[in-house]
């Protein structure tokens, strides 16, 4: 009799992603497509970076991929002539005013819908890499004040021994680097 063996992890039927409803994925793939990182996604949809990052590895997305937004794109028949064609007629927005008088409807006329418009102008930056991205965080600078004298005879700048903080702490407030009252 022979003994069951176990099979690799590349040969198992099991699924790759844990069990997320289409929807979810279809959401994450929404939020990928409009520039958003793993990290943010997962933050929006309550999941965690890595089940992102497999959901978008399973749909073909993501860093895996070569050319993977336009594929993705292709693949739900949306062409790069397509999306253009509609940003441009986002960027062309109009809207109409109407105009009253005595409660009848007397005029109507056309106007750049400017709000429509930012929108898409700001969109298709985004996704030409006009923006910085968003997750960046700006870091933070800690300057640490050295003593600009020698506050005992014999000791250096840098001296951390007990004599020299205890100088450094006698010293007043302004000539210490502090804030005066």
């Amino acid at each position: 009799m022979e003994t069951p063996t176990v099979p690799p992890t590349s040969e198992t039927v099991l699924p790759t992603v844990p069990r997320v409803p289409p929807a979810a994925k279809a959401q994450v793939f929404a939020h990928h497509l409009a520039g958003d990182s793993n990290r943010k996604i997962a933050k929006k949809l309550g999941m965690s970076k890595d089940t992102v990052a497999k959901i978008l590895k399973e749909g073909q997305l993501g860093p895996h991929s070569k050319g993977s937004v336009e594929q993705a794109l292709e693949r739900a028949g949306l062409t790069t002539d397509a999306l253009l064609a509609h940003a441009k007629q986002g960027l062309t927005a109009t809207e109409t005013k109407l105009a009253t008088w005595e409660g009848k409807f007397t005029d109507e006329r056309q106007v750049s819908d400017n709000t429509t418009q930012h929108k898409y102008w700001q969109d298709l930056a985004k996704i030409s890499g006009m923006f910085p991205r968003e997750d960046t965080a700006a870091t933070a600078q800690l300057f640490v004040r050295l003593p600009d004298v020698m506050l005992m005879p014999g000791h250096p700048n840098t001296c951390l021994c007990v004599e020299c903080r205890r100088a450094w702490e006698s010293l007043p407030s302004t000539e210490a680097g502090g804030v005066s009252p």
